[in-house]
Parts: C-alpha cells; sequence; structure tokens
C-alpha cells in the first residue's frame, strides 16, 4: 500500500460537509465550513474574511504574503 494513502470506510447517509481553508508552510490558517451551494458571492466574502485572517494567524508579515 502506498505511504501517503489512508484507508477510509464510507457510512450511507453520513452527509456531506465542504470547508475552505488556507494553510502555509509552518501551520493551518482559517478554516471555514461552507453552508449550502457556494456561490460566487459566498466565495468572495470567505476570501474577503479569510484570506487577511490565515495571513495573520500564520504570522505572515505584508511584504511576504502571495495571493
Amino acid at each position: 500500500m502506498d505511504r501517503t494513502t489512508t484507508p477510509t470506510v464510507k457510512h450511507e447517509g453520513s452527509g456531506n460537509i465542504m470547508v475552505w481553508g488556507c494553510i502555509g508552510w509552518n501551520r493551518a490558517g482559517k478554516l471555514v465550513e461552507i453552508q449550502g451551494i457556494m456561490n460566487i458571492e459566498h466565495y468572495c466574502e470567505i476570501l474577503e474574511n479569510g484570506v487577511e485572517e490565515s495571513f495573520e494567524k500564520l504570522g505572515m508579515e505584508e511584504e511576504e504574503r502571495i495571493f
């Protein structure tokens, strides 16, 4: 078995969850649960709030940020 895969078991009817996340080389940034169907307005709102907060949480100085 490939060491980069993890076996999982799917349970019928357990539901789904969609999230948006941001990670850096040193730790995870913000994780946002998506409610309902993603649309452009919702996505832009997540980016507007989540990216800046993630940069701060990751300790990235403004001149180090690339998006």
